[in-house]
């Protein structure tokens, strides 16, 4: 099967062009990797619920069903029995103008009093999607499941769910819940057994990490006035980076809208030139300025004599983005196409891989793959041999129930 290398165009030029690799060799790598982790895919079991499945297709193809359906996915493990299951799922799917499967609206609509095959079947694959999406209600109640993974060596970033927090009261309950989820994830996997695998000798890999939303933190998390927030900020999770470091957990930094890019990004920086704690941070491959934020921090990790990961995803608000822009005639921050985001992300890849460190002790960045597209991971493997870079120094990471 065919595979294309999508290169960088001249400044002038907005889209980047499809052609082919330069190096054949890197090429034809990268379709070998690529029929292998196709071939490795199909030979592991399917276990999947057929109507779970048949959901997250119409949800992929229905944002404001996905939106709908992943919210009552955070909100599941709080509902305490069937009713009220039941209810959350109507005030969030029966709404007007949302377009959802119509089997899932009739056995909705026909009330609490039906208890039809139905309806519990439908309600019993989507309660099998949250336990599918979620590890876990805390740290502690998701420990078993974290611990057959290291078993079959595969390691964990565990992430909160939430929205922003809506004032410094609760910023302040997300801090005290980030900082107990540290300590709790290093109370779990201190005791776990060795992994060669995932801890290869004379590497001091971190076991424990966690995700952390910026927004969550303080309140309004917005860039108004960048230089009067971030040393506030810093100061305030200070503590978080404090017990990071102690407990040797990767705290890794969420990348959320647009807007927020360039005060995440210093705020990230800000925070390990306070602390020396093992971090990582999020960019997207979909914005436009991506590649000059990754040549730009690869320049900062080297002047300032650190190293810390970026986990390299496409981005997940594109939708938002883009209605955001054109509502207020500005120029869309991403790119339009999805395959204009793919050649970015295989660009960015090879910058970052370009300049990663070839030894334990070097400062610079190390890739974290964030990509469940075979072509990606391909592409990413074989770049990482070409510009040979350790494979324990190069990470991949998938959404946990979609992997």
């Amino acid at each position: 099967m065919p595979f294309s290398f999508f290169k960088k165009q001249s400044e002038e030029q907005e889209r980047p062009l499809t052609g082919s690799w330069p190096n054949p060799q890197i090429a034809q790598r990268i379709q070998e990797l690529g029929i292998e982790l196709l071939n490795s895919m199909r030979e592991q079991p399917n276990d999947a619920n057929l109507l779970q499945d048949r959901l997250l297709d119409f949800a992929l193809d229905h944002p404001d069903f996905k939106v709908q359906l992943f919210r009552f996915i955070d909100v599941y493990p709080r509902l305490k029995n069937k009713s009220d299951v039941y209810q959350v799922l109507c005030e969030y799917l029966l709404q007007p103008g949302l377009d959802i499967p119509t089997s899932l609206s009739a056995s909705l609509k026909l009330g609490t009093a039906a208890k039809g095959t139905v309806q519990k079947t439908v309600e019993k694959s989507i309660q099998m999607m949250a336990q599918t999406f979620i590890a876990g209600l805390d740290a502690k109640d998701a420990q078993p499941k974290l611990l057959a993974h290291w078993h079959k060596n595969q390691a964990f970033t565990l992430d909160v769910l939430g929205e922003k927090a809506v004032s410094m009261k609760e910023a302040e309950v997300y801090l005290n819940t980030y900082i107990q989820m540290v300590e709790d994830i290093a109370n779990h996997v201190v005791s776990w057994p060795p992994n060669p695998c995932l801890e290869p000798m004379g590497l001091d890999v971190p076991r424990g990490n966690l995700s952390i939303k910026l927004s969550t933190l303080w309140a309004p998390f917005h860039p108004v006035s960048t230089e009067a927030i971030v040393p506030r900020f810093v100061q305030f999770v200070r503590p978080l980076l404090q017990k990071a470091k102690e407990h040797h957990v990767t705290l890794n930094f969420d990348m959320e809208h647009h807007t927020f890019k360039n005060l995440t990004l210093d705020i990230f920086k800000a925070c390990l030139e306070a602390e020396a704690f093992p971090a990582s941070i999020a960019i997207q491959a979909y914005l436009k300025e991506t590649e000059e934020d990754l040549q730009s921090l690869i320049e900062w990790a080297e002047q300032h004599e650190k190293r810390f990961g970026v986990r390299l995803i496409k981005g997940a608000y594109w939708d938002v983005e883009v209605a955001l822009a054109k509502s207020k005639g500005w120029e869309l921050p991403v790119w339009e196409q999805k395959s204009d985001t793919d050649a970015a992300f295989e660009r960015c890849a090879a910058l970052l891989l370009k300049h990663a460190p070839k030894t334990q002790h070097a400062h610079g960045i190390d890739l974290i793959v964030g990509s469940h597209n075979v072509r990606s991971i391909a592409t990413c493997i074989a770049l990482a041999e070409y510009f040979h870079v350790p494979p324990t120094f190069i990470e991949f990471q998938m959404l946990y129930g979609m992997a």
